[in-house]
This record gives structure tokens, sequence and C-alpha cells, in this order.
């Protein structure tokens, strides 16, 4: 194990994120404290770091968070937060690829674990403008109204519900002019920068720390655990370790089963003209690449898509 492996390093945001400017976004944090006794290191305290050491928190692990930036500081500001329990794979597709049993397994985990985030915010009382959202999902040009037809059906068949709209019945509720469409329920929003700040914070109060400022270069395995090596030299360890750094990540995590690949995200001036029905939809489509967008209680327009290498 060596000190100065080269850890994947981007620019993960260009421009300046408004979540960054809103109030509860900086979780508990200090240096590095114990470097041994940890139940689990979680490394990255962005969204998925803080969901991971809430959960571990709450079973009652000892945990240590680890970023090299701020928490909260790496991709997460750039998230439109639209969360969606549908998933990339449209169901239908999925159940070809994978058979019936598995696909609709994934997408009604899906639709439990949106629920289970909704109410998980509600009972540890973070204040992060979550709200339950209803989904528009409309025809483009990877499927058409024939293409949704079958979805929904197939949606239907696994429990998941939703409405199937003709082209005149889209135009006419939502004023959109596409072949087809499907609406759900199941999906949410908030601001994200808060609700990770939320999850950790929630953490830290059950006894996790929060290290800021501490790169991993390196780990191993030990036959009781694993060591992480850091960037001045430092080695920390634990029964287990959880990377959840997103864009950025060790050689040793490299793996031909995933790539990095970069979308953009806008978000308008408050109070911005829009329908009211946008306010209760996640709304996005069936093209590749494809356009999404919500609104958030302030009345901006968060607008995100085209995923590219």
């Amino acid at each position: 194990m060596t000190k100065d492996a080269e850890t994947r390093k981007d620019d993960l945001r260009t421009g300046d994120s408004f979540w960054l400017h809103t109030p509860r976004i900086t979780p508990p944090a200090g240096p590095m404290p114990a470097r041994s006794g940890w139940d689990a290191v979680v490394v990255g305290a962005g969204i998925s770091g803080a969901l991971v050491a809430e959960a571990l928190s709450r079973a009652g692990r000892k945990v240590l968070v680890l970023d090299r930036r701020r928490a909260v500081r790496g991709s997460t500001p750039a998230s439109t937060a639209m969360i969606q329990h549908e998933i990339d794979v449209p169901l239908s597709r999925l159940i070809r690829q994978t058979g019936r049993a598995r696909a609709e397994g994934a997408w009604l985990r899906s639709v439990k674990a949106v629920g289970d985030l909704v109410a998980l915010t509600r009972r540890l009382k973070i204040d992060c403008e979550m709200q339950p959202k209803r989904a528009l999902y409309f025809a483009g040009d990877d499927m058409g109204g024939r293409g949704l037809k079958t979805e929904a059906e197939a949606r239907h068949a696994a429990g998941i519900a939703c409405e199937y709209l003709s082209r005149a019945a889209l135009r006419e509720r939502f004023g959109i002019d596409r072949t087809a469409a499907i609406v759900s329920d199941a999906s949410a929003s908030a601001n994200p920068a808060q609700l990770a700040a939320g999850m950790l914070a929630a953490a830290v109060a059950r006894g996790a720390v929060i290290a800021e400022g501490v790169e991993v270069t390196d780990m191993a395995e030990l036959p009781g655990g694993v060591a992480l090596a850091t960037r001045d030299g430092c080695v920390v360890t634990a029964s287990h370790a959880v990377f959840c750094t997103g864009y950025e990540f060790l050689p040793s995590m490299e793996s031909p089963s995933h790539e990095i690949t970069s979308t953009w995200a806008l978000a308008s001036r408050p109070r911005v003209a829009h329908p009211a029905w946008l306010d209760q939809f996640l709304v996005w489509e069936a093209s590749d690449p494809y356009l999404y967008f919500r609104t958030t209680p302030q009345g901006r327009l968060i607008v995100g898509g085209e995923v590219e290498d």
C-alpha cells in the first residue's frame, strides 16, 4: 500500500450552484480523529455517503466519514434532485434483458426506496424541501406511443400504479404535443445539499465523525478488515470501507462495467412563469439524450439532460 497512488480527480462542477447558497448545507465536521477502531469508514461526504453513514449509524455502527473536500461540496450540489422511482431502463425493456422476476423486482425496490426516503426525511425532521411528486414521462425518439402503452401495461402487471395518456389526453391535460405519456406516482424532489447535510448531521448525532480535507490514496484488505492510506501519510483501519466517491475513484476501483459521463443542469431565477400543474410533477422524456425538469418551492425551474462522454 502506497500513500502516493493517483486518485482520479475531475472538475465535478462548473459555474455556481445555487444550492450552495442555501442554508443548512454544512454538517458538523473536523480534522482526522482516531485512526482505528471503526466499524466502517465511508469515503465521500456527498448524498451517497450521507445515506450510507445515516443507515450504518442507525444500525449502531461506529462510523467515520472522510472527504478530501468539505462535506457536501463535490458533485451533489450539481444534482437536480429529481428523486424518481422510474429508472433509466424502462420496465418493459428490462424484462426482455433480465427476465420478468428480476426486472419487476428492481422497479418495485425503486418505488419502495423513494417512499422510504421521504418517510426517513420526515422522521429525522430534515428541512430540505422534500416533496412527494408525480412523474410525467412522455414519448420521444427512444420510445413512442406504442412503446409507452406496452410500458404502462408492464407496470400494471408488476403492481406499479400508472396511467397511460393518449396524444389527445396529453394535450388536453398538460398542453404538451407528444404521441403519448405515462403519469405515475411515487417520485419526489428535494434540495440535495440540505438533504445530504441533514443525513450526515443525523449520523453525527449518533456518534459518527466527519473528517474533511482527508484524501484516501490507497487501500488494502487485512485479515480482519481494511486499511486506507491518506495523502498525509496516515493509515486508517476499520472492519469495512464503503466508497461513495462518485466520479472520482482509486485505480483499484476501475471496472469495465462502468464509465464516466457528464451532464448539465440549469436553475432559473425564482418565480419564473410556469403552468400550475408543474409544481406537482417531475417531467422527462423517452429520448436519448433526454430532457428532464421540475420546479422548486421558490418557483425556480430546474432543468437537466444530455448525458455525454
